[in-house]
């Protein structure tokens, strides 16, 4: 069901209070700076701070208290709100996306309702991403995982891997080995020599090119772990198989 814009606006707020309301729609709310205070939303007291963003569904009762002054985005619509009603802290990477709603109610080219549509998705994938935090705030490393998929032929470096996760080297490894109970170094190097083992079956290449090919540093170092892992040397598990 696409989004419906009700209305999207944007205010200046003070040290006021907006009493108790409901809505027809869903309403989505930005703090942006300045602005801190209370909000009431059913029987929920929270507190919000600038770049909080606030859900409250259709027809659930909400006011606000403004301790703080300074603009506020806000906007109605219509369709699935699949998060449930609340405080967001830290989202001001979604405030871009408010000035884009409300500019594209106000101007109404072509394809605004289409482009409203996907912002208002987008902000609310946000909302959700932020809710599905885990209780230990731990990432999901099946990405750093991939990227050695298809990166361990070049120089992939532990910082490197590190500041993709964005943890620490340490932590990192630590969060590597306990899910994938192999270290990123040793899942680097079982990934080149089990490239360089298929290499070697299936073309005639020389051990300084399948070294190069799978981000050994040279031949001396392939031939070492090759046989340390395989229990031959890399010609000669050729000429064996």
């Amino acid at each position: 069901m696409p989004m419906e814009i009700v209305f999207s606006v944007r205010g200046e707020r003070g040290k006021t209070d907006i009493a108790p309301h409901t809505h027809k729609c869903h309403e989505i709310v930005f703090y942006s700076n300045g602005c801190r205070g209370t909000t009431v939303i059913g029987d929920r007291v929270s507190e919000f701070y600038p770049g909080a963003v606030t859900v409250n569904s259709e027809g659930t009762v909400h006011s606000e208290a403004h301790s703080g002054k300074g603009n506020v985005y806000f906007f109605g619509f219509l369709g699935d709100l699949p998060v449930e009603n609340g405080v967001y802290t830290d989202m001001w990477h979604t405030q871009q996306l408010f000035e884009d709603i409300l500019r594209e109610t106000r101007n109404q080219e072509f394809g605004y309702r289409d482009i409203i549509d996907c912002k208002i998705r987008e902000i609310i994938t946000y909302i959700q991403r932020k809710a599905s935090v885990t209780t230990n705030g731990t990432r999901d490393l099946s990405y750093c995982r991939r990227y050695i998929d298809e990166n361990f032929m070049h120089g992939i470096t532990l910082s490197a891997l590190a500041r993709i996760s964005g943890y620490s080297t340490d932590y990192f490894r630590h969060l590597f080995t306990g899910e994938f109970g192999i270290s990123p170094q040793q899942y680097i190097i079982g990934k080149r020599l089990d490239h360089a083992r298929r290499l070697l079956v299936t073309t005639d290449l020389k051990c300084t090119d399948i070294a190069y090919m799978c981000g050994f540093s040279d031949s001396g170092q392939l031939t070492k772990m090759f046989t340390a892992k395989y229990g031959k040397a890399p010609l000669k598990y050729r000429k064996d198989r």
